[in-house]
Order: C-alpha cells, then sequence, then structure tokens
C-alpha cells in the first residue's frame, strides 16, 4: 500500500491476516493479527502525549484538520488535544435526519460553542444509507458493524472537502480474565484499517493508537493502575465502565451516557447488524496482551533510551 497515508505514526499499529499487513479475510481459517510497536522515548503523562500526538499529526500533513465530534467524551478528548496544542482545526459534525442522534450530537455543538471552534454539520438519512451505501462500505472492507459504516461516511465526506479527518473511534478496551487484565485488539474494529487500506485516503481514523507512547502513557497513568489493582476484588471495576474516571484526572469533562447512534432505530439496528455480521461470521478473532506483556513490549526501545 501506499507508504504517504500513515494511519499510525510510521504505521506502528500493523492488522492483518496470516501475517500479511493491512490484508482482507480470504477465509474463516486465517488468523487475524494485530502487532504495535515500542516507544521511541520515555513517555510524558497521558494529557501530554494526546498533545504530542495533536502535533505530531499536524506536521505530518499540509491538509487542514477535521476533528469527528460525535458528541462523546471520547472525541472532546481528541478536539481538547487539538486546541490545547494550539492547533486550529475544525469539527465535523454527523446529524441523523429526524433527530436520531440530537441527545448526542447536543454534546458536540455546546463544545464547538463554548471554544468558539467552526464546525460543519454533515446530515445523513439513516435508513436509505444502510439499505444502501452501507452494504458497499461494508463488502469494501468487511466491516460487519453497522455504525462503523457511518464512522467511514463521515471520514469519507471529510476527504472529499479536502480535510485531514481525525477520529477517536476504537478506544481502549481492556478486559479482566480469570487471571490477568488484558489489552485487547478486535478484528471488528479493524475494519477501519481493512477499507481505508484498500479506499486510500488520508487521515487518523484511531487517534488513541497514533504512537505507542500515548498508549503506554494511557496504561501507566496512576488512575489506570489504581482501577487494575482492585481486579477480582470489586467486579463494578474496570476501565470500560470507568473511563470517565481514568480521564478526569487529565481533561475538564461533564460525565455523559455513552450512546452508539442506534438508540431510536433498534428495529433498524438489529435488522442491518445481523445482515451485515452473517456476511463475515468469522471476523471474531482478537489479539490479546496482558497487561505486563503489553507494557514490556511498549516500554522496550524507551528503556534503552533511558539508560
Amino acid at each position: 500500500m501506499a507508504k504517504e497515508f500513515q494511519h499510525t505514526r510510521n504505521n506502528h499499529l500493523v492488522v492483518g491476516y496470516d501475517q500479511m499487513p493491512f490484508s482482507l479475510r480470504q477465509n474463516g481459517s486465517q488468523n487475524w493479527f494485530a502487532k504495535m510497536g515500542h516507544c521511541e522515548r520515555p513517555t510524558l503523562d497521558w494529557k501530554s502525549e494526546c498533545i504530542q500526538a495533536a502535533k505530531e499529526i499536524r506536521a505530518s500533513t499540509e491538509l487542514p484538520i477535521v476533528v469527528c465530534l460525535s458528541g462523546g467524551i471520547d472525541s472532546e478528548v481528541v478536539a481538547e488535544s487539538f486546541r490545547q496544542a494550539n492547533i486550529k482545526f475544525e469539527a465535523a459534525i454527523l446529524r441523523f435526519k429526524k433527530d436520531y442522534n440530537i441527545h448526542d450530537i447536543s454534546w458536540a455543538i455546546i463544545y464547538c460553542e463554548k471554544y468558539h471552534i467552526s464546525y460543519r454539520i454533515y446530515e445523513m438519512e439513516l435508513e436509505d444509507f444502510f439499505n444502501g451505501e452501507a452494504l458497499e462500505i461494508s463488502r469494501i472492507g468487511q466491516v460487519p458493524i453497522p455504525f462503523l459504516c457511518v464512522q467511514i461516511k463521515l471520514i469519507q465526506l471529510i476527504q472529499q472537502n479536502g480535510g485531514f479527518p481525525i477520529a477517536g473511534t476504537g478506544e481502549f478496551s481492556i478486559k479482566f480474565d480469570n487471571k490477568y487484565w488484558n489489552f485487547t485488539e478486535s478484528e471488528r474494529m479493524a475494519s477501519f484499517e481493512r477499507y481505508f487500506y484498500q479506499v486510500q485516503g488520508p487521515g487518523v481514523f484511531r487517534f488513541f493508537r497514533w504512537n505507542p507512547e500515548i498508549v503506554l502513557s494511557y496504561l501507566q497513568s496512576p488512575v489506570v493502575k489504581q482501577i487494575l489493582s482492585r481486579a477480582g476484588l470489586h467486579p463494578q471495576y474496570n476501565l470500560t465502565t470507568m473511563k470517565l474516571k481514568t480521564y478526569l484526572p487529565h481533561w475538564a469533562l461533564i460525565e455523559r451516557k455513552k450512546y452508539f447512534g442506534g438508540e431510536k432505530i433498534p428495529t433498524l439496528h438489529a435488522e442491518i447488524l445481523q445482515k451485515l455480521s452473517s456476511q463475515f461470521p468469522a471476523c471474531v478473532q482478537e489479539q490479546k496482551w496482558n497487561y505486563a506483556e503489553l507494557v514490556s513490549l511498549l516500554t522496550a526501545k524507551a528503556n534503552l533510551l533511558a539508560t
């Protein structure tokens, strides 16, 4: 694939099948894999690494930066990383017709108005999209999740308007499995890599994977370590349900409910989910590292630099 489109720094995050980077699944017997590179320097705190990532991304392109702003805390952190790095950007907000997601994007509009961020609202008719263009997106990138197709479409619209899209999709997935905390990369979430390495286009689609340093700094933040230390003692302590708690020491955020986009169309969403999933029944593999293994992997070179 064309080297100029690096969706993570130096393409440090590599996914594919049978050790062939950025490939498509050809049959159900193939093994999906994910690899991450090691740090090139000792890490800063997580907020500083997010801001540093924004600066690195700005330096990597001459195109105008456009942040996909959904109204959730992940996309707001991405926007704040660029704002606090003093990098000019525009926000892209996707509005579903019939106000299916007004409860979510209201947060995005409030954020933009508060900080005087220029924003553009794109409109989508979900029923038409799911019964038409989403099927083609799914076919090209083997995308089994309806609202990943939606996010891919927003990214395409930004690209078509000459922007460099930034998305915070695919935040950290860390689960406790009997004995270990496992950091998980999912074949399903790798839809972005599958699609955009077939249909080339600029952008950063998983901001929180931009470089190894941003991953390691989050894993080693004091509040994350505190939550992980309570595994097995208090089942409610996990990084999925307590994500806001891990963000608050670094960012001024208001608590809000997490939405996925289909809350007001449960029947339609269930139908399209079943349709897409049935086309790619084998796309369910995961790459797991336990917490200690991943920290060791990511710090390999940083440790050498520090000594």
